[in-house]
Order: C-alpha cells, then sequence, then structure tokens
C-alpha cells in the first residue's frame, strides 16, 4: 500500500536514506506523481484526549523526540533541505515498531538554491520560529518547531490551535499581536523547563536563532534513543 502525492509535493525526498523520513520510491512526470512509502502508525495529533492533550507516554515522546531530531539532522546536513513545515500533523508514530517518521516535505528548501536573504511567508502558525516576524527562515527554524511539537507531545500543552495566517503579521497590528502573545506563552514554557529533566527543550525554544540548538547537537545529546 502507498501514498499517492502531486509531483510538487515530495521534489526533494530522495536525498539519501533516512529510516525517520519518509522515503520516495518512484516519481511519475508524466501524470505528475509520487508514490512514496506507506508509513504505518497514526500522526502525533491523532493521539489526544477529549482536551486535546498528548496522550502519548513519556517513553513514546523520548524516542519520538530523538528519532525526529536525528531526522532534522539529516534533512539539514545531508540533504540541505529546510523542512519549513515541523508539527505533529506531520510526523507519523507507530507505537507497534516504536518507529516515528517526518513525512510531508512539499514545502521543504533547498538551501542550495536559495538567495542570500531568502524569505517566504510559508508555514504553520504556531510552529512559526520569533525570526519570522524578522523575515528570517532557515534550519534554525525547523528545530524550533519541533520543540514547539514536543511541548505539546509531553502534554505540556494542548494541541496547538493558532489560527492566523502568517503573511498578515506584516500587515495586521491584530495578527501580530497574537502571533507576539502565542511566542510569550512559548518563552514561559522555555523558562520552566530549563534545568528540569526535559531542559534540552529550552535549548530549542530560545529566542535567538543564533544561540538556538543546532539539529546535529541536539540528535548527538539525544542518544541513545529514548533516553534525556
Amino acid at each position: 500500500m502507498y501514498a499517492t502525492l502531486p509531483i510538487s509535493d515530495g521534489e526533494y525526498m530522495a536525498n539519501g536514506p533516512c529510516k525517520n523520513i519518509t522515503q520516495l520510491l518512484d516519481a511519475n512526470t508524466t501524470d505528475l506523481e509520487l508514490t512514496l512509502r506507506f508509513e504505518p502508525g497514526l500522526s502525533l495529533d491523532r493521539y489526544v484526549d477529549s482536551d486535546m492533550k498528548s496522550t502519548l507516554s513519556p517513553s513514546d515522546c523520548a524516542t519520538i523526540w530523538a528519532q525526529t531530531s536525528s531526522a532534522l539532522a539529516h534533512l539539514h546536513s545531508t540533504c540541505a533541505l529546510i523542512h519549513d513545515d515541523v508539527k505533529p500533523e506531520n510526523i507519523i508514530w507507530d507505537p507497534l515498531s516504536r518507529n516515528s517518521v517526518i513525512i510531508d516535505l512539499g514545502a521543504a528548501l533547498n538551501r542550495k538554491l536559495l538567495p542570500d536573504g531568502f524569505f517566504n511567508p510559508s508555514g504553520t502558525p504556531p510552529y512559526a520560529p520569533p525570526e519570522y516576524l524578522r523575515r528570517r527562515k532557515g534550519v534554525e527554524g525547523d528545530v524550533w518547531a519541533l520543540g514547539v511539537t514536543m511541548l505539546f507531545a509531553f502534554a505540556h500543552l494542548p494541541l496547538p490551535d493558532g489560527k492566523w495566517i502568517l503573511p498578515e503579521v506584516f500587515e495586521k497590528e491584530e495578527v501580530r499581536r497574537e502571533m507576539g502573545e502565542w511566542l510569550d506563552e512559548v518563552e514561559g514554557w522555555r523558562r520552566m523547563l530549563a534545568g528540569e529533566k526535559e531542559g534540552l527543550l529550552s535549548e530549542m525554544l530560545e529566542a535567538d536563532p543564533v544561540k538556538r540548538i543546532g539539529s546535529k547537537e541536539l540528535a548527538r545529546r539525544l542518544k541513545p534513543e529514548g533516553q534525556f
């Protein structure tokens, strides 16, 4: 069983194998289709209770955290890609095999092809990093987005539901204020988690992208899998 998507949705997915990143099996340029490996399990946003809080166990979360960090390090270092849409909906978890997979590279950006200072207003509102407001985009934003995802996975907060339209933060003061209030909430969690068992999350949620932990260092510090 395979998932088939429009060709534009996975332009860069063949750039090196990684078991925690969805794999391109075939490309049909005539019909503009890609055939992707079927990923068993459910996306993280499906593991919730009636209050939209995560029902994943701490052990599940630790494994997901380690695996997805390693996947991001592979995307960033080996494939020279920015995923640009890391979120619970784009991470599949299979509790039977205890394997997680990052999916949907439709928004992925090839760093080798981007001009200096490149910015586009893509992304999902609650996972956009602070530097988005300064029209900056890079691999650091993927780390931030995974940090917010793990705040949800560890049940610190419900599944984020920010519905503001990202490009409007540059046009409407009320939209910019809404995003700012959300970033303030994330900063509150960052401060609370510093020095705790999940304190590495605070380094992922550092507001300054220059000071934010990189995916390669993050993956190194989260090994062996499932341990903090």
